[in-house]
């Protein structure tokens, strides 16, 4: 008998009241769940470009960091280099003597193998 009364409102075009609400809170949920995707993917684009701008900042100070050191490592260089040349102008008969040293085990190395 239920089954029937459901049947002769659909066919006058009118649906239960209990139905209708249903739709309508169908409707409300996939109107908020299509703001909430929408929010979403505004959000999850908003986080990629601040990635991607943290990412562009971190590198960048790496970049400017790693360039630091080479500076750093150069003017070391240039020091040790003025270091051994000045060593060499105080004791010049000392330096031929460690250079011929060094290369005469060089020598010896180079022939055993």
């Amino acid at each position: 008998m239920t089954h029937a009364k459901s049947h002769s409102h659909r066919r006058n075009g009118v649906l239960p009241k209990e139905l209708t609400h249903n739709l309508d809170t169908l409707q409300d949920s996939f109107g908020r769940l299509k703001a909430d995707v929408v929010n979403l993917v505004q959000d999850a684009a908003g986080v990629g470009r601040e990635g991607a701008g943290v990412i562009k900042d971190r590198a960048i100070s790496a970049f400017d960091e790693v360039g630091e050191r080479i500076h750093q490592l150069r003017d070391r260089g240039a020091e040790a280099v003025e270091d051994v040349e000045s060593r060499i102008e105080e004791n010049p008969l000392m330096a031929a003597g460690i250079a011929f040293g060094a290369g005469f085990i060089l020598a010896k190395l180079w022939h055993h193998r």
